[in-house]
């Protein structure tokens, strides 16, 4: 009696007994995204309920539209005002705009001349004022009196 089957080179395959059979599980998968999007817009919702967070994202200067301040600047004597001048009251107006939290303000020099501040949505009176009112540096006399008592040596 004689095996009409032929068997590999090296006898039977051998069988590993202990390794577990791993079998693909994609409802778990599925559960385990919809809970990380669940996450998500738990965290979404959370923020616009309990803090300053929106729903809707805020337009920008281009599509909100806003405030434009053109400021031409004067030299005290009237004499012309040299470009790194203007440069630097620019940067000293980004500055000041920076610091009142505005989002998406853009302050640029045109033409060397002039230098121009958009602000998006409605400016207020406070800072229009903060934006074209000048810096001016002013000092006081500090006078400061000591009594001078003759030295002990002399």
């Amino acid at each position: 009696m004689s095996n009409d089957r032929s068997l590999p080179p090296g006898g039977p395959p051998r069988v590993r007994r202990g390794a577990p059979i791993r079998r693909p599980h994609p409802g778990r998968t599925l559960v385990v995204l919809v809970l990380v999007v669940l996450a998500l817009f738990g965290a979404v919702a959370a923020g616009s309920i309990w803090s300053t967070a929106r729903w809707t994202p805020g337009l920008a200067l281009d599509l909100e539209g806003g405030t434009q301040v053109v400021l031409t600047p004067r030299s005290t004597e009237g004499a012309e005002v040299p470009p790194e001048q203007v440069q630097r009251a620019a940067d000293i107006i980004r500055q000041r705009v920076d610091a009142t939290g505005l989002a998406e303000a853009e302050v640029q020099v045109q033409g060397g001349r002039n230098i121009s501040v958009s602000i998006p949505g409605r400016a207020t009176r406070e800072q229009l004022d903060l934006i074209s009112s000048s810096a001016q540096l002013r000092m006081r006399v500090v006078l400061y009196a000591e009594d001078v008592a003759p030295s002990a040596s002399a």
